[in-house]
């Protein structure tokens, strides 16, 4: 995926007037969303097979939510969960909103 393409993409479709809301997964969150905001976006989704509001990773340092979300100036809706306890779990990390359930997370 090409940072700058989706951001001006975005850009484009803010241009137009549309309110926009992107979907990036929990892997690609720290790098995509410096470009997104830069677009205008003004919702971000992150979203995936969430189990924690930490992701974990053995490339790189964990996406910790709770941090992340409250350095945005953007409503976050986080999702990609399956029990209660996990949805509990994403409301104290600040998110705008959680995704119970599971759809389409590739990307």
């Amino acid at each position: 995926m090409n940072p700058e393409l989706l951001g001006a993409a975005v850009a484009r479709i803010r241009e137009a007037g549309v309110i926009t809301a992107v979907r990036v997964s929990p892997q690609n969150a720290q790098s995509l969303t410096p470009v997104l905001l830069q677009a205008g976006i003004d919702l971000l989704v992150i979203q995936g097979t969430i189990v924690s509001a930490e992701r974990v990773a053995s490339d790189g340092e964990p996406l910790n939510l709770k941090t992340f979300i409250a350095e945005l100036d953007i409503p976050v809706v986080a999702g990609g969960v399956q029990d209660h306890r996990t949805a509990l779990h994403l409301m104290r990390t600040g998110a705008a909103g959680v995704i119970v359930g599971y759809g389409s997370t590739q990307g």
